[in-house]
């Protein structure tokens, strides 16, 4: 088979196979959505591998255009990014990059995601992450002054016996940090257990 051909055939294999997750996700009552996340970037991958990072671009610009067309606007924009995320995993594999630095680079594309998620696409659907922590302390302060104790006493005891209360009020980027650590290692996981196959 001509490997023009092929190229295609695959890109649009690639296309469809996340296009049917979509819709399934949509089916399941936006239930894969989390899920997704953590699967598109593999897809992306293995076909930019396959070829190169010019023709992943164009099979990631493929399905967030189609993702726009069957999903709701924040679910197309989690999967734009998963594909972002699996662009710079690739990237990092055709230059040649060491394990460190291609695990920098995609734990990077994944941090800016969550940050840009979690403070500015979450202003649009109405959710506040600095609010929230606020509301937090506000919530504790009043439930220590109706017990009659100093809400600082609490709030420093919740810090010493807890730390990841203690991470999360002190700085406030340790979640997206932790989950965007946690998606880096389990995408570089199954992308070399799956580019070995190749």
């Amino acid at each position: 088979m001509n490997s023009s051909v092929r190229r295609i055939t695959d890109g649009a294999f690639m296309t469809a196979i996340i296009g049917l997750l979509i819709v399934l996700d949509g089916q399941s009552g936006i239930l894969l959505d989390g899920l997704l996340f953590w699967l598109i970037p593999i897809p992306i991958i293995v076909y930019s591998v396959k070829y190169d990072t010019k023709s992943g671009l164009m099979v990631a610009v493929s399905i967030s255009i189609m993702a726009f067309m069957l999903t709701i606007v924040n679910i197309a924009l989690l999967i734009t990014f998963s594909n972002i995320i699996g662009l710079a995993y690739a990237f990092a594999i055709n230059r040649k990059f060491s394990d460190n630095q291609r695990l920098l680079i995609t734990f990077l594309a994944t941090f800016v995601y969550y940050v840009l998620s979690m403070i500015v696409f979450a202003g649009f659907f109405g959710y506040d992450a600095v609010a929230e922590l606020k509301a937090m302390t506000e919530f504790l302060s009043e439930f220590a002054g109706k017990l009659g104790q100093d809400p600082t006493t609490i709030i420093s005891r919740l810090m010493q016996a807890n730390p990841f209360f203690k991470m999360m009020m002190t700085f406030p980027m340790f979640i997206p940090s932790i989950i965007a650590l946690m998606q880096t290692i389990i995408t570089n996981m199954v992308a070399k257990v799956i580019l070995q196959r190749l």
